[in-house]
């Protein structure tokens, strides 16, 4: 069951993702040293103002956050998917954010088993917020290849007693990548539009992922 109102076009991504690489500091402390502030790192939405400044940042759950310091955005009057790593002031919704990395979001699209790429990837978490499936993952790479990354609508399965299941598949096309290393990677799918087929409390979201391991299949509640 395919539904025209999901446009047929694929939005490709060339992620640049979230390498990180850090160094290890160990210090001994002293009586008189305060103790670093406690760092929290999650996936949030950030909106910008016409300066293309972060103002707020927005939970899955809702919540509004906004820095205390100022923060460039990529784009100005704009809300953008992010991960970010801050400190929370006690009993406030004020937040220094000291890391921000936006995170690439993908409506899925319909295509037929033709167009359909399944490379393995390297399955680090998959959840579901409010707002979101979150998939954190390993991308098989060598340092000048590009992949492609996205959701695959697959169609609705209804039962005999009105259950319904929306079947999503994750696109991957190595573009026959060499797997030298694994890049450390983010894709988030926006679970609104799901509204118009789906029931919450009644329905499902079905995810397939193909990892190194074989098909995983997850079963999430909308």
């Amino acid at each position: 069951m395919l539904f025209p109102s999901l446009k047929p076009f694929f939005s490709r991504f060339v992620l640049r993702i979230l390498c990180g690489v850090g160094s290890l500091l160990l210090v001994q402390c002293g009586k008189d040293e305060v103790p670093l502030p406690a760092l929290r790192s999650d996936l949030l939405l950030a909106r910008t103002n016409a300066q293309g400044v972060v103002t707020q940042l927005i939970t899955d759950e809702g919540e509004s956050l906004q820095p205390v310091h100022s923060i460039r955005g990529s784009r100005s009057d704009t809300i953008y998917r992010v991960l970010a790593v801050y400190h929370r002031l006690e009993a406030s919704t004020q937040v220094e954010v000291r890391q921000l990395v936006r995170i690439p979001t993908a409506p899925p699209v319909v295509m037929d088993e033709q167009q359909l790429q399944t490379a393995p990837i390297q399955l680090l978490s998959l959840w579901k917020s409010k707002s979101f499936l979150n998939l954190r993952f390993g991308i098989p790479k060598s340092f000048s290849g590009h992949h492609t990354i996205g959701w695959a609508f697959r169609g609705i399965i209804q039962h005999a007693d009105g259950h319904r299941l929306l079947r999503l598949q994750l696109y991957h096309n190595a573009h026959d990548d060499r797997n030298d290393y694994y890049e450390d990677a983010y894709l988030s799918c926006p679970l609104q539009p799901f509204a118009q087929w789906l029931t919450a409390g009644r329905d499902s979201i079905v995810l397939d992922v193909n990892t190194y391991q074989g098909q995983h299949t997850a079963v999430f509640p909308f």
